[in-house]
């Protein structure tokens, strides 16, 4: 019997899929969009300080990481509803 032949790192592929990360501004929030940005995820990046935030999207820019930016923390329904409509206005459903 011949095993099938199976990638088991295909089922980690994240190329060309959207992601939403909160408090990206923060050592692993970083970590976490420099990780999936460089495997070829199409990001949302939302955190509450603009400045550190336009700084990482600019980080991510140079590196080829398409991004979009909601400067907001997700306090409230609302707050998460229009992180949710950019993110949908950028990349889709």
């Amino acid at each position: 019997m011949t095993l099938p032949g199976i990638d088991p790192t295909a089922q980690f592929d994240v190329h060309g899929k959207s992601a939403l990360i909160l408090g990206v501004t923060g050592v692993f929030g970083k970590v976490v969009c420099a990780t999936l940005g460089v495997a070829g995820a199409r990001l949302t990046i939302a955190a509450g300080n603009a400045a550190d935030l336009g700084a990482l999207q600019g980080e991510l820019a140079g590196s080829g990481v398409e991004t979009a930016v909601a400067a907001r923390r997700p306090n409230t329904e609302t707050d998460c509803d229009l992180i949710v409509s950019g993110a949908l206005a950028v990349f889709g459903e």
